[in-house]
């Protein structure tokens, strides 16, 4: 389980699929003005991808608390998964979107949108992998000052 979800939030979900997924699962009218104000300052993608998956929820509950058909439950929380690790996942992207312009270029390649999350934003060992590019780095002055300068 563990390992799905890690993919998962590494790999976004196509669009297409997505919005197939969110529009199982349409927010009521009854609830539209309310949620404006109350979600106000949020952008649209985000508020879509949280009343989705409250609605899933809910319905997911419904069911639990009639004593429904549990088996419907199961595709409820699976399409529930995935719209959450998808907003994990899009989260993620582009926070290292908006980070990667400030990062001195030398380091850019570490913040790639696609360099796997771990427990930080960048992935494990950072310090290593910057310490490796200035090793890297200071190797590469070196032989072009040896060689004059031309490569």
């Amino acid at each position: 389980m563990a390992k799905l979800a890690e993919t998962a939030i590494e790999k976004p979900l196509k669009d297409e699929k997505y919005q197939k997924l969110t529009d199982k699962y349409l927010v009521p009218e009854n609830c539209t003005s309310g949620k404006q104000r109350i979600m106000e300052g949020v952008k649209n993608q985000t508020r879509r991808r949280c009343s989705s998956a409250l609605v899933m929820v809910l319905k997911a509950l419904n069911i639990i608390k009639t004593k429904g058909d549990m088996s419907e439950t199961k595709p409820i929380f699976k399409d529930l998964f995935k719209v959450l690790t998808h907003g994990i996942c899009t989260a993620n992207r582009k926070r290292k979107q908006m980070i990667r312009p400030i990062v001195p270029g030398k380091y850019r390649k570490l913040c790639e949108v696609d360099t796997p999350v771990t427990e930080f934003l960048f992935g494990d060992n950072l310090d290593e992998k910057v310490d490796k590019l200035d090793k890297d780095d200071k190797r590469s002055d070196k032989l072009s000052m040896e060689s004059g300068g031309v490569f």
